[in-house]
């Protein structure tokens, strides 16, 4: 139990959680299932939720090149989306641990 404990340690040292902040036209777009699709397909755990002023709102939790990944992914956005700014911010280490990537409805 105690290596477990120890691998796992090591392993979230590796990892970090970012929140984006995406603005532009993202709502109505399809745009959180897109950021759902390429958080499954780059291994990112998390969630995205549309917030009252037109952004969306990402969680997104994994290692590092993953996520600089993902925010040009984010960037780009579905075909109907416009994506005007992409805003992120670290939170600090190990404040969230999320087992999957969810649509906040």
């Amino acid at each position: 139990m105690k290596q477990a404990k120890i691998i796992e340690e090591e392993f979230m040292k590796n990892i970090q959680t970012k929140c984006f902040l995406v603005f532009g036209k993202v709502q109505g777009v399809g745009y959180r299932k897109y950021a759902k699709y390429k958080a499954d397909e780059l291994g990112i755990f998390g969630s995205a939720q549309n917030l009252d002023d037109g952004s969306v709102e990402i969680y997104a939790q994994a290692e590092q090149d993953a996520l600089t990944k993902y925010k040009m992914f984010l960037e780009i956005g579905p075909h109907k989306a416009r994506v005007e700014n992409v805003k992120e911010k670290n939170l600090q280490d190990g404040m969230r641990i999320f087992q999957d990537f969810v649509i906040i409805k």
